[in-house]
């Protein structure tokens, strides 16, 4: 990826190495112009993801300069690349979307679910893993943010925690529980308040004989969710705490710990 956004925004020159962007309100507004490619992005939504309170008298003249810069960057490091017009009232960013990352992602996302609706879950394991191989952070993560950017950055993050929990899935039906394990475990770290993380890290214990992890997982999902949000797991949870418990009265013993 020649533009990169999913971690630090970086964009290559045409040597391959990163290009300096310039100042940090110079970089928010490259990312608001990457953000949406083709979209006309008007000198009045620019200054106020620039300055979201109390815009300064020189505001206009400055959000000009900013993308003024950008423009001849680009046309001088990224030719074919990415290029920004002056449009009317405002901008328009032009790219390759093959060369930004959040757009492969979802490329890759789709195609992997595309590959699970034909029931090829080999392919849609590997679609995934391509989409969140293109994560290194979260998005922007060097960039100050007003509004929009904010809002982008966490549809983003749901994009990513979604696709993370659908690979597990496909992982499930695969049979490959213990790297359901693995995943989920750093997912329920990051996100501790979001239930389904907590559901899938159940199920893969469960699956691999892990009666006594699945039901400690359970254990912490409820203290994160009662200390955090002052509310109890949810009826899916409840249920699955519930099968796993009646499978353990029915004689499924807990495995004995091994030593390393």
């Amino acid at each position: 990826m020649r533009v990169r956004l999913l971690g630090l925004l970086e964009v290559d020159g045409a040597a391959g190495r990163p290009l300096e962007l310039g100042t940090p309100k110079q970089r928010t507004a490259c990312a608001l112009l990457l953000m949406r490619p083709g979209e006309l992005v008007t000198i009045c939504e620019l200054i106020d993801e620039l300055w979201p309170a109390n815009p300064p008298e020189s505001a206009l003249a400055n959000a000009r300069m900013y993308v003024a810069n950008l423009r001849r960057t680009f046309d001088c490091q990224t030719p074919g690349i990415v290029a920004v017009e002056r449009r009317g009232p405002g901008y328009l960013l032009i790219a390759d979307p093959s060369e930004i990352d959040y757009l492969a992602f979802r490329r890759f996302v789709i195609s992997a679910r595309d590959a699970e609706r034909h029931t090829d879950a080999v392919t849609a394991a590997n679609r995934y893993k391509d989409a969140l191989a293109l994560w290194q952070g979260p998005a922007l993560a060097d960039v100050p943010l007003g509004a929009q950017l904010t809002a982008r950055r966490a549809a983003l993050a749901e994009e990513y925690i979604a696709a993370v929990e659908e690979l597990a899935l496909v992982y499930l039906s695969l049979d490959r529980t213990p790297a359901v394990v693995t995943l989920m475990r750093e997912q329920t770290a990051a996100h501790p308040l979001r239930e389904r993380g907590w559901e899938l890290l159940m199920t893969a214990q469960y699956r691999t004989g892990d009666v006594c992890g699945a039901l400690a997982t359970y254990r912490a999902a409820r203290t994160a969710l009662v200390d955090g949000l002052g509310i109890e797991p949810g009826p899916a949870l409840r249920a699955l705490q519930r099968s796993i418990l009646g499978s353990r009265r029915a004689g499924m013993r807990c495995p004995v710990a091994r030593g390393p």
